[in-house]
């Protein structure tokens, strides 16, 4: 907003009145140059008081307390043994999916607002299977996908009284499109691995190094595939045969 005082036309042509008009005029001149620069002064902090309001949120509010979306389908996953020996499912990983479709990342990473100002640990457990399950020659085991990924989202954290900005971890729909189905197998245990009382259950403990955050399927000696498209929504059945 620009406040040049212009003269005025009367003031232009007060040199050819008499001396009373003169200073009447003159006055009166004086008095709209002082209520311009009143004008003038209350519109430069109003547009000052506008300029400083913004900034950084004060508060959390506004931010959702659960940011995951629910599943629009599940993807079944059906393994059939057809060889003549039986097989080893992974069903469980540590840092990894024993089964994922590819391209998707369907387990949980770190990145959750937090407050901590300590260093990230960087040994965690490496990737690998941490459960197999037992398919015996004809048998057929049933895996299920919810059909949801690994994905980021805006968020904020409140650290004595001082708003954090950052993102965490979500789940969402995966977008529709074709996918490659990944199962890991294996003819005989790995040899940390232990069967337990049902004996169609294997567990394995972990093995801790540096953690390598882009590893999606957990290594197996045996993987199999199989592609399939995932819509919209709906259920989807992926046939997997162990032949």
């Amino acid at each position: 907003m620009h406040c040049t005082p212009t003269p005025s036309r009367s003031a232009l042509s007060a040199i050819s009145r008499p001396p009373s008009i003169l200073v009447a005029t003159f006055l009166v001149n004086i008095a709209l140059l002082l209520a311009t620069a009143v004008s003038c002064s209350g519109s430069v902090e109003h547009e000052a008081a506008a300029t400083t309001s913004s900034g950084p949120p004060s508060t959390c509010e506004g931010f959702p307390t659960d940011y995951d979306e629910p599943s629009l389908g599940t993807v079944t996953v059906r393994l059939k043994n057809d060889t003549a020996e039986g097989r080893w499912v992974a069903v469980h990983g540590y840092a990894c999916s024993a089964f994922t479709p590819s391209e998707v990342r369907i387990r949980m990473a770190s990145g959750s607002c937090s407050c901590s100002t300590s260093p990230h640990h960087v040994d965690s457990p490496l990737p690998a299977a941490a459960s197999f399950r037992w398919l015996a020659v004809g048998a057929s085991l049933e895996l299920e996908w919810d059909g949801r990924a690994l994905d980021w989202t805006d968020d904020c954290a409140m650290c004595d009284e001082t708003v954090k900005l950052c993102t965490s971890a979500i789940m969402r729909p995966a977008a529709p499109g074709t996918y490659q189905m990944m199962v890991g197998t294996e003819t005989t245990l790995p040899p940390n691995c232990k069967v337990q009382q049902d004996p169609t259950i294997a567990k394995c403990p972990p093995s801790i190094g540096p953690s390598n955050d882009s590893t999606l399927f957990c290594p197996t000696s045996l993987p199999l595939s199989a592609e399939f498209v995932l819509p919209d929504q709906g259920d989807v059945l992926v046939e997997i045969p162990i032949e």
